[in-house]
């Protein structure tokens, strides 16, 4: 049987997934618009010429939780945790105030072999190449969140990010 993303994410990675909304929930005076949530990686944007998107394959299945310092996640073949800084104008920040991302350290698990086929071998490749990368970030739409490459590129590549959960908001 084919181990699920969550079981992949390994013992530490779980217990941070299940972590980072509670301790989100707890030093947020209203939440946090980009940790504690789920993120469904929705589109990789590349280059003008080569078609973005997520194929149906994969969709759902290669997703990002953020907390304030760490990431982690899922290609859609492997499992992965990292560090994340955030800043605002140049300077550190929290996550809720960031208007840039820069990912650190970021480890990724083998790929599964009976589940990284296909199309999803490539959005694993695209995403271990990127995810060393300083990101800007903008909110185009409510429960979307783009990461841009943080370049002098005409159309830099992106990540189109999809709110699959959201932090729970502390009631005053």
């Amino acid at each position: 049987m084919a181990a699920t993303p969550l079981a992949r994410v390994g013992t530490l990675g779980a217990a941070l997934l299940l972590a980072v909304p509670l301790l989100s929930a707890c030093g947020a005076e209203e939440g946090s618009r980009i940790s504690g949530g789920s993120w469904q990686i929705s589109n990789i944007h590349l280059d003008p010429d080569t078609p973005s998107g997520i194929p149906e394959s994969v969709m759902g299945r290669a997703s990002l939780v953020f907390g304030e310092t760490s990431v982690v996640g899922d290609t859609g073949c492997a499992s992965f945790q990292g560090v994340v800084n955030f800043t605002r104008d140049g300077e550190a920040s929290r996550a809720d105030e960031a208007d840039a991302v820069q990912f650190e350290e970021v480890r990724f698990d083998d790929p599964d072999p009976t589940t990284c086929t296909g199309q999803a071998v490539y959005v694993d490749m695209q995403l271990r190449e990127l995810l060393k990368e300083n990101f800007l970030l903008s909110e185009p739409e409510e429960f979307q969140l783009v990461l841009t490459r943080d370049s002098d590129e005409f159309d830099p590549p992106a990540i189109v990010l999809s709110a699959k959960s959201i932090p729970v908001e502390e009631n005053e």
